[in-house]
């Protein structure tokens, strides 16, 4: 059947096209002509080309005729020229240059409108005369506009490295050559540019500039501004130096020796900034120590591998504090070399507010939890839900930074840390006692050794009387909150992690066998110490969501959370049963009831503890991330307890438990740059907040992995240099990157979804029913009971050595003489024993228990009521009532 052609109307009656037939072909046909018409056509044509060959011999001798008469008139006209004294090589020359208006006139009318007829003709002429005469007239033109090329390529006369880091631009270039050189360029774009086909993925204006840069530098070696810039891109990327000389060869870059150079100044230009901001603003100081294994291949006496320790600091203008707004009378005089504190009981645990504030984010996570893993859940009740609850939040800013050169010193010692306070504020900052007095209190920032050492030094230097040398006049401690999330980490770690190979059904080390990871040495009593990165991915991002989104399907309506999460009618079933999963998965009260029923279930319990910490864990990474300030220290108040209830972290129990002191006592004007001032953000973006510690973490990684020098190259003074200019070889990458239009930062690594590996928990959690209540279930024999780390931390305040660091020596010294059959030699000279009484009144250790602070003892703000007549059992009946406060609000 013939192939048919669909109808397009349907009402039409159908028509079939056999489309197989061949058409027709064209063929030649031969006309049937007489003799008489053949011969009336020849005489026809021979017509035709005797009027043709006519026409043509009239135009030919026409043309001969003008041509005659032109030769006449141009002889004539020379004939003319020459009895008037010219040549036609003056006439032309006269006639060109003369200065007549209306000779002038008609000679530029002419060029105008028969100039490029004109200079074709002559082209047509003498074609070797016009092309020399053009070629050097192009030359001419190229080397004046090369010239001023050279000149603006050219870094001016006391340019700082600094100034030119943050002036230069391929756009700029590229629109200057165009002004300055316009027949250089449009010669080298109709090279570069092809108008045919133009690239999507690569722009031929930035290959144009960056080759008038490299033709301006093979000219001038001086004219290097676009060279300087990219031989300080490679150095900031790492690049090797048999690279550097090849680019250098190349023309695109200037050599290694010159970045080197440049970067050596550009350290000088920062410290003369650094210390001219020092003298301005308000500033604190950051610091840490950076450890660097030094390899040597051939070792030889004077060169041999070693360890060396050292220290990198960091100083920060402070936000919302003005130059001399906290002078040093805000700070409290020093009077012990102990820190000691007047406390009252209640300052022992955190308060009422403290825990509700706390209890109020742990919902609204759990919650925030869900709807992160049912966007749908967002799109439809996002509008609906409260904003999270913000304690006291830092304005947005951005902050800035300043690092200051490596130190060959170890900080982690009480000399050392003297060393690194006088290196920084009198060789670094080259400040003097009357700079301090204008600057007033200066807040130093560290992990916890550093904030404990700068206690000691400031205890030892107590009595100086020279300003400079009393660090405690001027400083003031602020422990880092990133090394406090670090032993927050390890404490949730080695409390939870269980025995390996045990049957008991939920451990994290159960938890991370499911998952197939690899086995980490985790513990209280683990020989190494416990990394962070796989604990605090394996807690926060794995287990707690797991656990939560497990609670979720617990307490829904539904048996399967995926179904109910798509029909749920309202927000207010998510907010009800979201408080279910919280009161029953997330509180050590549900554990009490637990512990109450005939058969216990351990591992239950364990769970439970599991997700209050942990989910405390995560509400501080996400308050310090959001710049919540206020929620950071309600959780600081309960790790206070929690790591003391562990019996391993009191040097961090300690740290905490000074610095919340100390914010209540402090000035409020010093208490409000301190807070302001915790956390730091480098972008001037929300939830770009982070700690000041991990800020100098950042600066050591920076400084010993990406820019650590390889070789004999590697040493302090390289150091020194290459910290004071991390960052801004960071900006200059970015700048590069900009110019030459790429991404700065790719989707390639960001991190993994973590969505099978939740779901697997998940699984294991539903399988094995571990958030349910069941006593008989498989392994539970084999479970061992977890601490409440705070009910263990308050239990801690009602033993004698408590606080024992803080606590002033209510010991008196009396001299009761000596006895008649003594010699006299054993008599003590009543000034020395004054003397002793008064170093024994303020530095003795002597243990005190909390019933031994009397009226004398007493905080200036507070009531003598409040403390006359306070024995000890009513001191241990007040916390027992604010720990029956706590059970009840589920945190112990």
């Amino acid at each position: 059947m013939a192939p048919t052609k669909r109808r397009k109307d349907e009402n039409k009656e159908n028509v079939f096209i056999n489309s197989l037939a061949e058409p027709a072909k064209r063929r030649r046909r031969a006309l049937n002509l007489t003799s008489e018409q053949l011969r009336f056509e020849q005489q026809r044509l021979i017509q035709e080309r005797d009027t043709r060959e006519a026409r043509e011999r009239k135009e030919r001798q026409r043309e001969e005729n003008e041509r005659l008469i032109a030769a006449q008139q141009i002889e004539r006209f020379l004939r003319g020229i020459q009895a008037d004294g010219f040549t036609l090589n003056t006439f032309l020359m006269s006639l060109f240059e003369s200065t007549e208006q209306q000779i002038s006139s008609q000679t530029s009318r002419f060029l105008i409108t028969h100039g490029p007829e004109f200079l074709a003709t002559l082209h047509e002429k003498k074609a070797s005369v016009m092309q020399t005469y053009t070629e050097n007239a192009a030359q001419r033109v190229t080397q004046k506009e090369a010239k001023a090329l050279e000149q603006y390529m050219r870094p001016p006369d006391g340019q700082t490295v600094t100034d030119l880091l943050e002036s230069w631009s391929l756009d700029q270039v590229l629109q200057n050559s165009k002004e300055l050189a316009p027949t250089l360029y449009g010669l080298l774009e109709e090279l570069c540019v092809n108008t045919g086909r133009k690239s999507e993925r690569r722009d031929p204006d930035l290959i144009l500039a960056t080759v008038i840069s490299m033709l301006m530098q093979a000219r001038n070696e001086r004219a290097n501004v676009s060279q300087s810039i990219l031989c300080i891109y490679l150095l900031a990327c790492g690049a090797t130096r048999s690279l550097f000389e090849v680019l250098h060869h190349a023309g695109f870059s200037s050599s290694y020796s010159k970045a080197i150079r440049d970067i050596r100044e550009l350290k000088n230009e920062r410290l003369a900034k650094v210390a001219e901001i020092a003298r301005s603003r308000a500033f604190m100081i950051v610091w840490d120590n950076i450890n660097i294994a030094f390899r040597v291949e051939e070792q030889r006496h004077d060169s041999k591998d070693h360890f060396d320790n050292g220290t990198t600091a960091t100083l920060i203008p402070l936000y919302g504090v003005g130059f001399g707004d906290l002078p040093l009378e805000l700070k409290q005089f020093r009077r012990t070399r102990l820190p000691h504190i007047k406390y009252r009981p209640r300052d022992l645990l955190p308060s009422r507010d403290q825990v509700l504030e706390v209890e109020e984010e742990m919902l609204w996570q759990l919650e925030e939890i869900l709807f992160q893993t049912y966007p749908a859940l967002q799109a439809r009740f996002g509008g609906e839900r409260e904003a999270l609850l913000t304690v006291m939040s830092i304005p947005l800013h951005k902050t800035e930074q300043y690092p200051l050169p490596a130190m060959h010193i170890d900080e982690s010692s009480l000399d050392g840390t003297i060393d690194v306070l006088e290196t920084i504020m009198g060789k670094t900052l080259k400040m003097s006692t009357d700079d301090i007095k204008r600057h007033g209190i200066v807040i130093c920032a560290g992990d916890q050794l550093t904030v404990s050492l700068l206690d000691k030094a400031s205890a030892s230097r107590r009595d100086d009387s020279d300003l400079f040398d009393n660090f405690g006049a001027w400083t003031e401690g602020q422990p880092g909150l990133f090394h406090v999330k670090l032993a927050a980490d390890r404490m949730i770690a080695n409390e939870y992690w269980g025995r390996p190979n045990s049957p008991c059904p939920w451990s994290l080390w159960m938890i991370n066998t499911q998952l197939a990871r690899k086995p980490i040495s985790v513990g209280w009593k683990a020989k190494k110490l416990t990394p962070f990165r796989p604990t605090w991915e394996l807690i926060v991002k794995l287990s707690l969501k797991a656990h939560a989104l497990d609670g979720f399907r617990i307490y829904s309506p539904s048996d399967n959370l995926d179904e109910w999460a798509a029909k749920v009618p309202n927000y207010q079933e998510i907010r009800a049963v979201a408080r279910k999963v919280r009161d029953e998965l997330f509180s050590s009260q549900r554990v009490l009831s637990l512990r109450a029923l005939p058969r216990r279930d351990i591992p239950l319990e364990n769970i439970i503890y599991f997700n209050k910490d942990a989910l405390l864990l995560h509400i501080f990474a996400h308050a310090i991330k959001r710049g919540d300030i206020g929620m950071v220290i309600n959780i600081l108040a309960l790790w206070m307890v929690m790591f003391r209830g562990t019996g391993s972290m009191p040097k961090y129990a300690d740290a905490l438990f000074q610095v919340l002191m100390n914010l209540k006592s402090m000035n409020p004007k010093l208490r409000e740059a301190f807070l302001m001032n915790w956390l730091v953000n480098l972008t001037g973006l929300p939830n770009g907040f982070k700690e000041v510690d991990l800020l100098q973490e950042h600066h050591n990684f920076w400084a010993k992995i990406i820019y650590t020098a390889k070789g004999p190259g590697r040493s302090w003074d390289w150091l020194g240099m290459i910290t004071m200019s991390i960052f801004a070889l960071r900006d200059v990458i970015r700048h590069v990157k900009t110019n030459y239009k790429t991404p700065h930062n790719g989707r390639t690594h960001t991190s993994p979804d973590a969505t099978h590996d939740i779901n697997t928990i998940r699984g294991y959690l539903q399988r094995e029913k571990l958030q349910s209540y069941a006593p008989d279930r498989n392994g539970n024999s084999a479970a061992v009971p977890c601490r409440d780390l705070m009910a263990e931390g308050v239990a801690y305040s009602n033993t004698a050595r408590a606080y024992k660091v803080f606590r002033q020596d209510a010991t008196k010294v009396r001299n009761y003489g000596v006895s008649n059959d003594s010699s006299s030699s054993e008599h003590l000279d009543s000034e020395s024993m004054e003397a002793s009484q008064v170093d024994a009144a303020a530095d003795s250790d002597e243990r005190v228990a909390i019933d031994s602070i009397g009226e004398g003892d007493l905080p200036e703000d507070e009531d003598e009521d409040d403390w006359d007549g306070l024995d000890q059992e009513a001191v241990m009946e007040l916390i027992s009532g604010l720990c029956r406060e706590l059970d009840t609000m589920g945190l112990s």
